[in-house]
């Protein structure tokens, strides 16, 4: 979801995405092969990188402090259009190489307000509530 390719695919072994909790591997099958359109939100590189990508009615967000140091961010969500949203985010956990998943209500004026730890990122689904 992090980067632009022509062939979407996720790098690491087999034995790393069968030790994921069911919510990431849900969340990777999920992820689309191509976009229909990409925000921009905040980025540098090797810094910080945030890119909301959309197909469809869904969006994915995607974020990755590129950084030895813990970053907060804001994530504003105008871009989502007018109705109600589930938001599926997956961040960082407490333990090393390890995450927290948590469901969300939210609209356009929503902001994400997150805390990155160093070298990690987050991750979101966002869905057309109905």
């Amino acid at each position: 979801m992090a980067f632009e390719s022509g062939l979407q695919h996720f790098i690491d072994t087999p034995e790393s995405y069968v030790s994921q909790p069911e919510y990431v591997i849900d969340l990777l099958k999920t992820v689309p092969v191509i976009w229909d359109e990409i925000k921009y939100i905040s980025g540098r590189t090797g810094e910080l990188s945030i890119i909301p990508r959309r197909y469809g009615k869904d969006w994915y967000i995607a974020g990755l402090n590129g950084e030895v140091k813990v970053k907060s961010v804001s994530v504003p969500l105008s871009f989502l259009g007018e109705g109600n949203f589930e938001c599926l985010l997956i961040t960082d956990g407490k333990a090393p190489r390890s995450f927290e998943s948590k469901t969300l209500k939210i609209v356009k004026d929503t902001v994400l307000s997150l805390t990155m730890a160093e070298r990690r990122g987050f991750a979101a689904r966002i869905r057309s509530k109905k």
